[in-house]
């Protein structure tokens, strides 16, 4: 790992393996919908696909132009990144903006594993809730009250250790949740897909995969950027040396005011990007709460 050539080196290596296995995959693989009766296609209209190299250029280019598309994409990147941001940073700001003697220990270990149970548990709760107002409105529902809780966090929560825990609660829940949700709406774009332009199978592979080429990067962005703003303020220097007396107090604040800011505007200004993209997505009647399609 400290060497960086040799991880670069290791990295193209795997890349190229990938795209051979990829490329012989793609090129013998027989899916449930090819093999059956070609006959049935001739006495329909449903257009019969063409999945060479210009077939797949085609569709990926009549994906890549699909507003519904292009409007969860954007909305999902940022949704990527959030999660991103939460995993990896809310416990280390846990540990650095709530004092340990403000809150009983017992409080503390909620706070961690609540991250990992609530999301699930809200799924499972608000199913009756998703079927009645549908996927759409329940994902637009979560960015307000995350704009909401972000802007009064900021004003009101900076030296209250209950109210940072709740807002960590909250914002380790609502985009983890929400994330679990996704498949549906990828499910009734492949769906709309399909019935555009008239194809005879779903392109679920092919829309899972240009989603994924995209939105995968939030998940290096994240940290990348977070740890770049953290290190300007010297926590690279600060992170293993709270005990030492002699660290400056000042820089120890201000390290921690920069955490706060992290904490409210990220969330903030993520959730106003996602309303104003999210509002170009036009398929809003679906109120299923099982995808049509998954991800493999």
């Amino acid at each position: 790992m400290k060497d960086l050539g040799n991880l670069q080196l290791y990295c193209l290596f795997i890349a190229i393996v990938s795209c051979i296995c990829m490329r012989y995959t793609g090129r013998n693989v027989k899916t449930r919908y090819e093999s059956t009766d070609m006959s049935d296609a001739k006495s329909t209209n449903v257009s019969n696909e063409k999945f060479g190299a210009q077939g797949a250029f085609k569709i990926t280019k009549q994906i890549l132009f699909n507003r519904n598309f292009l409007s969860f994409v954007v909305m999902n990147l940022l949704q990527v990144f959030h999660n991103t941001f939460c995993a990896n940073f809310l416990i280390i700001f846990v540990d650095r903006l709530i004092p340990k003697e403000s809150l009983p220990q017992i409080y503390m270990s909620i706070i961690y594993g609540a991250s990992y149970i609530l999301p699930q548990c809200l799924i499972l709760l608000g199913g009756n809730f998703i079927s009645a107002f549908g996927t759409y409105k329940v994902v637009m529902t979560s960015f307000f009250i995350q704009v909401i809780a972000s802007t009064f966090m900021y004003f009101h929560g900076r030296h209250d250790p209950a109210l940072l825990a709740a807002f960590f609660i909250l914002d380790a829940t609502i985009p983890a949740a929400v994330f679990n949700l996704f498949n549906i709406l990828v499910s009734d774009i492949i769906d709309d897909d399909q019935r555009k332009y008239s194809r005879k199978q779903p392109q679920s592979s092919m829309v899972f995969g240009t989603n994924a080429l995209f939105t995968k990067p939030g998940n290096s962005l994240a940290p990348m950027l977070v740890v770049a703003v953290l290190n300007s303020y010297g926590y690279e220097t600060l992170k293993n040396s709270y005990s030492d007396k002699e660290i400056i107090v000042k820089e120890v604040e201000d390290l921690h005011d920069v955490m706060f800011n992290l904490l409210c505007f990220i969330p903030l200004l993520l959730s106003l990007c996602q309303i104003a993209v999210w509002k170009f997505y036009k398929l809003r009647s679906n109120t299923d709460i099982i995808p049509k399609h998954v991800e493999s």
